[in-house]
């Protein structure tokens, strides 16, 4: 089903290649195809690199809230049983326990997925929703709740 050209297609020898629309498409059909080299690529670079990352963020700001690693601890005192789970259930997909699926529950699109739990206190029972279905998902647990 994926609509991607095929990479010899794309590629071209005229100047105007090396900033066109062509060249970012062929480079992402580059990583998809090969993202396994890509990914020890992207470690060993970033391993080797420290020093430009730090200043590029010096430079440019970050990207999160300053307050980011203080406000995600104080959500983590406040609601354990939710921080255990998540925990859970993140180890069991990186130990292979949990195979995590390629489309989304309900609208079957392939997108990156997050687990949305009923219980917490079952922290491997969980639903694998796109972010979109997730935020409908909690739009309707809270209107159950409330009427």
């Amino acid at each position: 089903m994926n609509t991607l050209p095929e990479y010899s297609s794309i590629i071209s020898t005229s100047k105007e290649y090396k900033t066109s629309e062509k060249s970012r498409l062929a480079s992402r059909l580059w990583k998809k195809r090969n993202k396994e080299r890509n990914d020890v690529y992207q470690k060993k670079w970033k391993r080797e690199n420290k020093e430009k990352i730090w200043e590029y963020y010096k430079n440019n700001g970050r990207t999160r809230a300053k307050d980011y690693l203080e406000t995600a601890k104080k959500w983590r005192k406040n609601n354990r049983e939710k921080a255990r789970a998540h925990g859970k259930l993140n180890y069991a997909v990186k130990t292979g326990r949990i195979t995590k699926p390629t489309k989304c529950f309900y609208c079957l699109r392939e997108k990156k997925l997050s687990g949305h739990h009923f219980d917490y206190k079952k922290a491997l029972e969980v639903l694998w929703l796109c972010s979109s279905c997730h935020k409908i998902e909690h739009n309707f647990d809270i209107l159950t709740r409330v009427l």
